[in-house]
């Protein structure tokens, strides 16, 4: 049995229906046990933080291993407080209890915003010191210190920190590009050629069922992401093709495409779309993991779902 935590959200949703169709026994875990289909596996609702390793310990009775999904997103407005209390405490209370409760392995799933911010001049990989820059990546960082400390020499975790994650239903930054590509006009963006590295979830997917297979793994921190990195460009062009239609881009100034963005109160987007952030998987693929070495299909097969559904 796998125990799921966060089933409902973007990532579990798609690793619950990764696990059901590989035939394995899933115990999931939700703040809205209404939100999954209860064939699925046994649906419960996540303990609160405050619950310690208590709140966990009978959810983990007859599981082999865990996944750790469940958190708050990576949002604006969020106090510190409560990114402490859904990712550091939630994470130190399941750990603790997953040590002397669970004798298979903890995946938990990170973030590359616990080594760096939303851009980087250098690509990062795992031996890249972590320098997080917000609320969010701190918070994920310490997550990460709090497992390792907790299981010490014993090793059964492993702690992935995949880069955007793609698929059917993303929001955030893609899901905005998509919008934009669903435009009826040419689009200023062909001068964006920065790269940022991005992660198919179905390959997430993988890299979750692969640390938890895998034995060389365990005790590892892994960067987690599509082997090719794309330009903003390139994301907006293959959106468009998966819709039918040409790329449609032309070459803006930078200053003057910042400076429309800044205008229309997007000034925080720019340093995104003009920024790189490129990772380097190449630690996880030596260990067994395939990762996808082009994104621009299933970016494509994204926007032509997204227009069949109107």
């Amino acid at each position: 049995m796998i125990l799921i935590t966060g089933a409902s959200g973007f990532i579990g949703t798609s690793l619950t229906r990764h696990f059901h169709r590989s035939g394995h026994t899933l115990r999931l875990t939700t703040r809205d046990p209404s939100a999954l289909p209860a064939d699925y596996g046994d649906v419960v609702a996540t303990p609160a933080p405050e619950d310690g390793p208590q709140g966990w310990e009978p959810l983990l009775a007859g599981v082999q291993h865990v996944v750790h999904c469940a958190g708050i997103a990576h949002t604006g407005g969020v106090a510190k407080e409560a990114y402490r209390s859904a990712i550091v405490d939630l994470t130190t209370a399941l750990a603790q209890a997953c040590a002397t409760n669970v004798q298979g392995k903890l995946v938990f799933l990170s973030s590359i915003r616990a080594v760096t911010g939303p851009v980087s001049d250098h690509i990062i990989g795992n031996e890249t010191s972590p320098r997080p820059i917000d609320e969010y990546g701190r918070a994920k960082l310490d997550a990460e210190h709090a497992i390792a400390a907790i299981y010490g020499e014993e090793r059964r975790y492993t702690i992935l920190r995949p880069t955007l994650v793609y698929g059917e239903g993303a929001r955030g930054n893609l899901a905005s590009l998509l919008a934009l590509a669903r435009l009826p006009l040419p689009l200023p963006l062909g001068g964006l050629k920065a790269k940022r590295s991005l992660l198919d979830i179905d390959a997430c997917a993988r890299a979750i069922e692969h640390s938890l297979d895998a034995s060389q793994t365990d005790g590892a921190t892994y960067v987690v992401s599509d082997a090719a990195p794309m330009s903003t460009a390139d994301i907006v062009t293959a959106f468009r093709r998966g819709l039918g239609r040409s790329p449609g881009l032309f070459a803006l100034p930078a200053p003057l495409l910042a400076a429309g963005l800044k205008t229309a109160g997007l000034g925080a987007i720019w340093s995104r779309l003009s920024g790189s952030l490129v990772a380097d998987p190449s630690a996880l693929t030596a260990t067994g993991w395939l990762p996808v070495e082009d994104s621009r299909p299933g970016l494509e097969r994204i926007a032509r779902n997204a227009a069949a559904q109107g």
